[in-house]
């Protein structure tokens, strides 16, 4: 995880989840012997390999230390031929999305079953 994203810095020291959070969460993931060579396959954003990926919806909020990560990681899959569909919240919070993201959700779902 990179600490130096943007909105990993910005959202350094705010309520609730925040970028100073970001490495003991890693580390509460991971675990303290994987946290110091983290797999290829623990985080999506490290994946080298993007073919082959099934299409991907993707949601964001503005008030997020893992926002800009999440950005990049659609973009690579974008860039990768991926279809993907991305959702920034801007204005929320780590985990909190407005009820109207539980529809585009539902939507999303279904038609990626359907393809």
């Amino acid at each position: 995880m990179d600490t130096t994203h943007v909105s990993v810095v910005e959202l350094w020291n705010i309520p609730g989840v925040k970028g100073a959070d970001m490495t003991r969460y890693l580390k509460y993931y991971l675990g303290e012997k994987q946290y110091k060579n983290v797999p290829e396959h623990a985080l999506p954003g490290l994946t080298k390999n993007l073919k082959g990926l099934p299409p991907t919806y993707i949601l964001t909020c503005g008030v997020d230390p893992l926002r800009d990560g999440a950005l990049l990681y659609a973009q690579r899959l974008i860039d990768a031929g991926i279809f993907t569909e991305l959702h920034n919240y801007a204005g929320y919070p780590h985990g909190f999305v407005p009820e109207r993201a539980n529809t585009e959700l539902y939507y999303m779902a279904k038609k990626l079953l359907n393809q």
